[in-house]
């Protein structure tokens, strides 16, 4: 794909996304490789303006490509519209020949590594306690500004080691919504974060990314999680397994939609094990926060806003 330098180029849907020049990539100096993203690898770069580190996400297209991937538009679309502590930054989007280059703020790595860093002592409970409430001051910004993350997990977290600040990343599955919701996709999250209505094919809102931070919140405590589920059946059946199918009255459709879901597969009718037994060495007012961001009813699990004000975290309201 041949993108015009330094221009503004409009995109169906997304909007008009400005290219910086491809001499902007000169201030840039290439370091070591990061990783791999699922549409190109992942580097350390230098700054040589300003001697700063950062990321940069280089996007590589063939001859045969017909221009860039969905994901990717909709990622700078949605970045360059926000702008919060907890979230990271987007800096530059830079069009060179058949690369697109998106530079990021670097951070030291992401939660997930953190967490396997830490699976042996685990993680200090002020630890977790401060990162879970920095991601959910990011989710409540972003459901302020009306945006759905859709694929929160820990690798899509980004950490700074030094000041412990937590950032939201990965915006790639990402929407703008409008009230009333229309019937997105359920093509969205990883299978072990999503949330009960979208294994079940129901209408969702933005409670989906609370279910997304209360699987994050228990992986913390835990260091392996509540769910592994290799299908939406047997996730389903896990999560049965905690916690009580809502009836038809609180939630129209799913006694329906579940024996659906499961066919012929055996599912249980009512819990079988208790979620304080799952997270021992989560304190009591815990307990009672993750149980409410993982309500299998959406209509009654807490948002994020509401959950900041949770007294889990009295000794950090001051932080909002």
């Amino acid at each position: 794909m041949e993108v015009d330098l330094q221009c503004c180029y409009n995109f169906p849907f997304f909007g008009c996304i400005r290219f910086a020049s491809s001499h902007q990539m000169e201030r840039y100096a290439k370091l070591q490789g990061i990783g791999r993203g699922a549409y190109g690898e992942v580097y350390m770069y230098k700054d040589l303006t300003n001697g700063e580190t950062v990321a940069v996400k280089w996007i590589k297209f063939g001859d045969k490509d017909e221009g860039l991937p969905h994901e990717v538009l909709r990622e700078i679309s949605v970045l360059k519209e926000l702008d919060h502590e907890n979230i990271v930054r987007l800096l530059d989007v830079v069009a060179k020949e058949k690369s697109i280059f998106l530079v990021f703020e670097y951070l030291d790595l992401d939660l997930a590594k953190f967490i396997e860093d830490h699976s042996t002592t685990g993680i200090d409970p002020l630890v977790i306690k401060g990162f879970l409430f920095q991601i959910l001051k990011g989710v409540s910004y972003c459901h302020s500004q009306k945006v759905l993350h859709r694929d929160l997990k820990p690798h899509n977290l980004l950490v700074d080691l030094q000041s412990k600040t937590v950032k939201l990343a990965d915006f790639g599955l990402a929407r703008t919504f409008d009230v009333p919701l229309p019937k997105y996709t359920t093509g969205i999250a990883t299978l072990e974060y999503k949330a009960p209505e979208v294994l079940l094919g129901m209408r969702y809102s933005s409670t989906v990314d609370i279910w997304s931070v209360g699987c994050i919140f228990a992986k913390m405590v835990t260091r392996h999680g509540l769910f592994s589920g290799v299908s939406c059946t047997s996730l389903m059946s896990q999560i049965l397994s905690i916690f009580p199918l809502p009836n038809e009255r609180d939630w129209p459709g799913v006694t329906s939609a579940i024996p659906k879901l499961m066919e012929m597969e055996t599912y249980p009718s009512e819990p079988n094990m208790v979620l304080a037994d799952l997270v021992r060495g989560l304190d009591r007012e815990g307990i009672d926060l993750l149980s409410r961001m993982l309500c299998m009813n959406p209509k009654r699990r807490i948002t994020a806003y509401d959950a900041l004000k949770h007294p889990y975290f009295k000794d950090l309201q001051g932080n909002r």
